[in-house]
């Protein structure tokens, strides 16, 4: 939604009432001078950075760090835009792109912890500095802006998905959750005893205690898929018949 305040009145303000001529003044308009938008990566608390830069397009937008700093926007051939945006930002730290019809200026803000770089770390990589959480923005071709970007938080706790929202092939012993202040919740490796690298979490399994965890507790629910090395079970903990 936009909502114009005044017309450019192309200097006519400066004109006598009596000089004014009908054809600039017919030529008012309303301009639009900026344009902020800010946005916010849902990582269901599995991010500790934020960088929205796509490590395989060095043209696309800035890494963010640190709290309440200007940031550039950079032009990307890839956002159907020729003019580079301009820097805006408020107290809360969002960034925006202004003088572009599309958004070069992606930003992603939750509370969590590590400065964004230009790379991509793997999952369950720890946090540096407790600032920012980490995701980076893919182009989707589209006319429509809301098409022209978007977001992929960069997980932790062995979780994975765009939105860290499912846990990582072969950490399936316990449920997914979000992280909460008082837990994070991470996600738990299946223990198959080197037979499998995959798993499944069956919440009759858990029910019945017949899943082992690593610890050797029976704890979660944790199925192990296709056994290698001709084994079977559960946890691959048996040679077959």
């Amino acid at each position: 939604r936009l909502r114009f305040l005044r017309t450019n009145t192309l200097l006519g303000h400066l004109m006598g009432k009596a000089l004014r001529d009908p054809t600039v003044t017919r030529r008012y308009y309303y301009s639009i001078k900026d344009i902020s938008i800010g946005g916010r990566c849902v990582c269901h608390g599995h991010a500790d950075a934020c960088d929205a830069k796509d490590p395989t397009d060095p043209f696309s937008s800035p890494n963010l760090s640190g709290h309440n700093r200007q940031l550039p926007c950079c032009p990307s051939p890839d956002l159907h835009s020729s003019q580079a945006g301009t820097k805006a930002q408020d107290g809360d730290g969002r960034v925006g792109a202004a003088n572009t019809p599309h958004l070069l200026c992606p930003v992603c803000l939750l509370s969590g912890a590590a400065e964004g770089t230009a790379e991509r770390p793997p999952p369950g990589s720890p946090s540096q500095d407790g600032q920012r959480p980490w995701c980076w923005h893919r182009h989707i071709p589209g006319p429509h802006p809301e098409s022209s970007v978007r977001l992929q938080c960069t997980c932790q706790h062995n979780t994975c998905g765009g939105t860290c929202d499912r846990c990582c092939p072969g950490f399936n012993q316990q449920p997914w959750k979000p992280a909460t202040a008082n837990s994070a919740n991470e996600c738990q490796s299946c223990n198959c005893y080197g037979h499998a690298t995959d798993c499944y979490y069956d919440p009759e399994v858990d029910r019945r205690r017949a899943s082992q965890s690593l610890d050797g507790t029976y704890q979660g629910g944790g199925v192990c898929i296709d056994c290698q090395h001709h084994t079977t079970g559960v946890n691959c903990e048996r040679c077959l018949p």
